[in-house]
């Protein structure tokens, strides 16, 4: 179930650069790693072994997979990771101003690897550029905004629609003021 964002005030919103999405994504590393080292350390307790090789690659493939359900779980039903939580950040859909949908969010996770492949710089691009959309979000029709207590710079303020954008303007990214 979305929140409904689109009922707030929306005016109180902020984009959200590269150094505040980095500190959410280092929370949500070290909350997912410590679940992860706490769930090896279990299995390799029940197996009454070390985990060898073979053991590692499959927990590295559930480690990608839990990873994926995580995220998408948390950005189609809160907008946010808790790590985005801790530094107030959502992710909203550009087209309805509420959290992604799953398919949505499930688009913004398989483009991401385009983000990552050209040493970051779609993750960079989020610094630089004037809407603060990684190449990611700007593939997947999605924005990171501050929650309302934050407060940065006043060009950084940022509108968001409380009716969906035509698809039109939302296929050819025109955001209006954004």
């Amino acid at each position: 179930m979305h929140n409904d964002l689109a009922t707030e005030n929306t005016q109180d919103r902020y984009l959200i650069g590269f150094w505040l999405r980095l500190g959410a994504s280092v929370l949500d590393v070290l909350y997912l790693g410590t679940l992860m080292m706490i769930f090896l350390a279990t299995m390799s307790s029940l197996a009454g072994r070390p985990i060898d090789r073979m053991d590692a690659d499959l927990c590295a493939v559930l480690a990608l997979f839990v990873t994926g359900v995580y995220l998408v779980s948390s950005w189609s039903t809160t907008g946010r990771t808790p790590g985005a939580w801790a530094v107030s950040q959502l992710l909203l859909s550009t087209h309805t101003g509420k959290p992604p949908t799953v398919l949505r969010s499930l688009l913004r996770l398989l483009v991401m690897p385009l983000s990552i492949i050209p040493l970051g710089l779609g993750f960079f691009w989020a610094g630089w550029f004037r809407q603060k959309r990684s190449w990611h979000d700007m593939l997947s029709g999605t924005i990171v905004v501050s929650d309302a207590s934050y407060v940065p710079r006043d060009e950084d303020r940022v509108w968001m629609p409380t009716t969906p954008i035509s698809t039109d303007r939302a296929e050819t990214g025109d955001l209006g003021s954004l």
